[in-house]
């Protein structure tokens, strides 16, 4: 069994609905799969959570085709390569 964390959080749950933004009340910034960061963006768009779903289902299925490759050890290529990153930022 294989086990990774392929991607970060992109739906963030706010403690309220809204937020002041240069003395302006705005929606609040709920992630790339809701809305914008830029004020201008703040208003949820459900094309955003489409072309999420897309964008996640294009990269599982990539992980799939490596997992039926003829190298098993993709993944551990992945990982290792992660984790020297994750080591120098730590440092």
């Amino acid at each position: 069994v294989r086990i990774c964390r392929i991607a970060g959080q992109y739906g963030k749950p706010r403690s309220k609905p809204t937020e002041m933004v240069d003395g302006k009340e705005v929606k609040s910034f709920k992630g790339e799969n809701i809305n914008g960061f830029e004020v201008k963006d703040r208003k949820w768009d459900p094309e955003r959570l489409l072309q999420g779903y897309f964008h996640s289902s294009a990269a599982l299925n990539y992980l799939r085709s490596l997992t039926s490759a003829s190298s098993p050890d993709a993944f551990a290529d992945i990982d290792a390569a992660s984790l020297s990153k994750a080591k120098a930022f730590a440092a």
